[in-house]
């Protein structure tokens, strides 16, 4: 059985003068081994709710659950819990070099310095960096930084992995690229989250359709059911059928 990353009836205000809700008693459990995709319009929560995931956010009410233990105290016990690579990632770069940033990362879970060194390695190789090691990150193409950021982030071994629109900036074989590493990381086991516009670009592949709307969860299904209803809450249907939109050949 797999791990839940769950969220019970979170609310969140930024403005406690006018106790404006950004989010409003948001229900959610998400499973590790499955890939969702989240949709909704501009200023619906969709980020917001990623950062009340990751725990940048703390709710006003309700509470956020990894494998049933309250947060922060989950992350304690089970690492770092959720990873999230962010709509630019050149802001969660923090090395000088591709090889520093992981080894950044890697440093944190307190490992000696061969073990972080060996881990460091293995990740590139999976990132496909091993020949940009040396380089400064500030070089690299947008899909090579994509890719340096999950392996930073794949360093501290979340259970869970958020990906706020991260199909922006990419060409066609950087999408595809990135899709081959969300499946490779599905089949891992990970739990993985997506929220981007370009639902034809991977909605073939994803388990779950969820929509956000005036900040709750609108709609929570199968693709197949959610899909014809994403217009009502201000989200533009791809045309054509569900198993086409991949872009992936």
């Amino acid at each position: 059985m797999g791990l839940s990353l769950r969220v019970e009836g979170v609310s969140l205000w930024l403005d406690r003068l006018s106790q404006k809700k950004l989010l409003q008693e948001i229900h959610l459990d998400l499973m590790t081994g499955e890939l969702s995709v989240m949709v909704g319009a501009n200023g619906s929560g969709k980020s917001l709710l990623l950062q009340v995931l990751t725990g940048l956010h703390r709710p006003q009410e309700g509470r956020v659950l990894l494998g049933g233990v309250p947060f922060p105290r989950a992350y304690k016990s089970l690492g770092q819990g959720v990873g999230i690579v962010t709509q630019n990632p050149r802001t969660q770069i923090l090395g000088q070099t591709v090889e520093e940033d992981i080894l950044l990362s890697l440093e944190i879970l307190g490992l000696d310095r061969a073990t972080q060194k060996f881990e460091c390695e293995k990740l590139l190789r999976w990132a496909g960096l091993v020949d940009h090691h040396k380089q400064d990150p500030a070089t690299l193409s947008g899909g090579e930084l994509r890719r340096l950021s999950l392996a930073s982030v794949l360093a501290m071994k979340p259970e869970f992995i958020l990906l706020d629109e991260p199909f922006n900036g990419l060409d066609y074989p950087g999408v595809q690229d990135l899709l081959r590493i969300l499946i490779d990381l599905k089949s891992q086991g990970k739990g993985i989250l997506a929220v981007t516009h370009h639902l034809d670009q991977i909605l073939a592949l994803a388990d779950r359709l969820l929509v956000i709307g005036q900040g709750r969860v609108v709609a929570d299904g199968l693709p197949s059911r959610v899909l014809p209803h994403v217009e009502d809450h201000g989200v533009r249907r791809p045309p054509g059928k569900i198993e086409e939109m991949s872009w992936l050949a």
